[in-house]
């Protein structure tokens, strides 16, 4: 007999693969387990990626769709793992399989990202959406058909929970929803996440009543007060749980809006039924704050308008590491908050030394001060400090002052050639944003040629405008208009817009950020 469940989490299949769980199910199940309530979480999206695509029957069309993406794709985008899996594939005998799958495993990580490049969802507006729901993906169909089918003799879930972290899994969302529909009529679903917290201002509106077609309700803010409140209720009064949105005569209606918990008021997440070895390159995601401490950034939507700006104090995150790390058997851990102080991270870092921890670490940070002082590094690579993401933007100081990003371009050589004396690498964020020139955008494309030697990993990224963005209360700021209209935009996180000053064109950034990757790689 299948045992009751107050929830069931699921994250669904994305058209991207990632390097570690998303922290929302961990933390949900840890919140509902505190509160008396069954809860068990599964990421599709990680056995789809790492485990289902190299199953008989599911590889070899994989390879074949990887195949076609190779043939459609410019000559200078496909990386060098593709084309040797591509050139194998044409000469693979009876038997090179084994061989084939062996390398597309050890080399996943460049070769799913390629998939993704070729296949990401530009565009995500009602049209787009109804034709990917029309001709759904035959290998996810599969998956999702044989995966739940095999969770169902075990379970019978009040609440299937789905969390949606990017436009990506939108789609596919939907697909789980149908299949739990199918399995569990009475079931309730509930959608969640970034990119439902994103869409808050707009999911309220009668254009987006089609998505509860398949979603029974949408949270709009943190889930741990919403998901308890549905795992509670009995009927189908929902008026009383914040931040909601589910259909009521037809059309869409919101609860009201709530403030997130601190993160001192939450249990430390649980990893149980995470399977780590499925991921590439795989860490712990740890919080040590709801916020960036700055959040002045003009551009950033990484301002959650319900959360408070509270950390965690030092010694507690370093317990839970160490918690973390004994329950899961990892030493690689990933401070996934967006940055915090300087000295806060130098208290951090001699916490962990503390309690002497064997781990490696990653994390976001600000050009800081303490960035300039050999010592404050050596503290931080002795702690385990592997790599640090910056976010320089760009090399043109009147840029950054208008953008507030509070650095001098001055002091950036000097913090990046002292962490690279301590062994710590360095991730670059580059920016391009309305406005930008040709000249500005290759300008500092050669400012972090000079930097070279200690730049590890550089992420070129695009402006988007979205409702956490300062830029989307003030788009005067940036010289930008919205220009959402009457559209169902389903992708939350780049709502359109014009640009008084205009926008760099994606050919010439695609072709500049290649020609930039080679050059930095001494090509």
């Amino acid at each position: 007999m299948p045992v009751p469940l107050d929830a069931l989490l699921l994250f669904p299949p994305s058209l991207e693969c990632y390097s570690m769980p998303e922290i929302a199910l961990p933390r949900l199940v840890a919140w509902l387990r505190t509160n008396g309530h069954a809860a068990h979480q599964v990421d599709l999206n990680a056995e789809y990626w790492n485990r289902f695509l190299f199953e008989d029957g599911a590889f070899e069309p994989f390879l074949e769709r990887l195949a076609g993406l190779c043939r459609e794709a410019p000559d200078e985008a496909v990386y060098q793992s593709v084309r040797d899996v591509v050139s194998r594939l044409s000469r693979a005998q009876a038997g090179d399989l084994v061989d084939l799958k062996k390398y597309v495993y050890e080399n996943r990580r460049e070769i799913f990202l390629f998939v993704f490049e070729r296949t990401r969802w530009r565009r995500l507006e009602r049209d787009a959406f109804e034709r990917a729901l029309a001709s759904p993906d035959p290998l996810v169909a599969r998956f999702l058909d044989r995966r739940l089918a095999g969770i169902a003799p075990r379970v019978t879930p009040r609440v299937v929970g789905l969390s949606v972290i990017s436009p990506q899994q939108v789609p596919q969302a939907v697909e789980v929803a149908r299949r739990v529909r199918a399995i569990w009529p009475q079931t309730r679903i509930v959608v969640g996440g970034p990119w439902a917290k994103l869409g808050r201002d707009l999911l309220p509106d009668p254009r987006y009543g089609f998505l509860f077609d398949w979603f029974d309700v949408i949270v709009t803010g943190d889930g741990e007060e919403p998901l308890l409140g549905l795992v509670r209720q009995v009927g189908p009064d929902l008026d009383g749980i914040p931040n909601l949105v589910f259909r009521r005569d037809g059309v869409p209606v919101a609860t009201r809006a709530a403030p997130a918990l601190p993160l001192a008021a939450l249990p430390d997440p649980v990893f149980d039924g995470i399977k780590f070895g499925l991921y590439t390159d795989a860490f712990v995601p740890v919080e040590r704050a709801s916020l960036c401490y700055w959040r002045r950034c003009i551009f950033c939507w990484h301002n959650h308008p319900d959360r408070a700006g509270d950390a965690l104090p030092p010694e507690r995150v370093a317990a839970r590491v160490e918690a973390h790390q004994r329950a899961t058997g990892m030493r690689r851990f990933s401070f996934i908050d967006n940055a915090v102080s300087g000295p806060y991270m130098g208290a951090l870092a001699s916490a962990i030394l503390a309690r002497h921890l064997e781990i490696e670490w990653v994390m976001q940070a600000r050009f800081e001060k303490e960035f300039l002082d050999p010592e404050y590094c050596r503290l931080l690579a002795a702690s385990g400090c592997r790599m640090v993401f910056f976010g320089l933007e760009t090399s043109d100081p009147k840029a950054l002052r208008r953008f507030r990003k509070g650095i001098r371009i001055e002091h950036v050589p000097a913090m990046m050639a002292r962490c690279h004396e301590a062994g710590i690498g360095v991730a670059l964020y580059l920016l391009v944003y309305p406005g930008q020139t040709r000249r500005d955008f290759e300008e500092t494309l050669r400012f972090c040629l000079g930097l070279r030697e200690y730049i590890q990993v550089p992420i070129v990224q695009q402006f988007l405008l979205n409702r956490n963005c300062i830029s989307y209360d003030h788009p005067e700021r940036l010289g930008i208009r919205p220009t959402l209209g009457d559209t169902a935009w389903l992708d939350f996180f780049d709502l359109p817009f014009e640009s008084d000053r205009g926008m760099l064109d994606d050919a010439f950034i695609e072709e500049a950020t290649r020609r930039f990757g080679r050059q930095l790689r001494g090509g």
